[in-house]
């Protein structure tokens, strides 16, 4: 459930994280701080991240590499009233972002350009038919029909109910 301070090439895939993130300097993300040319796949991040500048729901700072099939929902606090490189999903982006989402309501932010935007009622059980495109909810996602474990939003079936 913790982030990833700083990742290089690689990958990560299938992983999500729920703590809270506070960065003092620059890159802080839910899942991981700062990307560069990796490929991050089919993961979410959920906890709160707070910090000055290239703050992101999943990610602070993203170079080249793809984000695909992710989504973050938790809180993003920018401390900086300068700070010009924050979101939703990713606080600054220089990489292809496919199929993933951030909630424009409980990240508290409206950024378009990286990720898509949507609101709770559609990211949450029963999803909108515009969120989740070409995900695979037969063996890497579980949708969340009963709200018992993940508020209605997608999990990884590997992880426990």
């Amino acid at each position: 459930m913790l982030a990833v301070g700083c990742h290089y090439k690689g990958e990560i895939k299938y992983s999500f994280a729920g703590g809270k993130v506070t960065c003092e300097d620059n890159s802080g993300g839910g899942l991981v701080g700062k990307n560069d040319e990796g490929l991050i796949h089919s993961s979410y991040a959920a906890g709160e991240v707070t910090g000055n500048e290239r703050i992101g729901g999943l990610v602070g700072e993203k170079h080249a590499g793809q984000i695909i099939n992710s989504y973050a929902i938790g809180p993003v606090n920018v401390l900086d009233e300068e700070a010009r490189y924050y979101g939703g999903l990713t606080g600054s982006n220089y990489s292809s972002i496919t199929n993933s989402y951030y909630n424009t309501i409980t990240t508290g932010m409206d950024d378009t350009g990286k990720g898509e935007p949507r609101n709770t009622s559609e990211m949450t059980y029963p999803y909108a038919e515009n969120t989740y495109v070409d995900w695979d909810f037969s063996t890497v996602w579980q949708a969340g029909e009963d709200y018992t474990f993940n508020n209605g939003y997608p999990f990884l079936q590997w992880q426990d109910r």
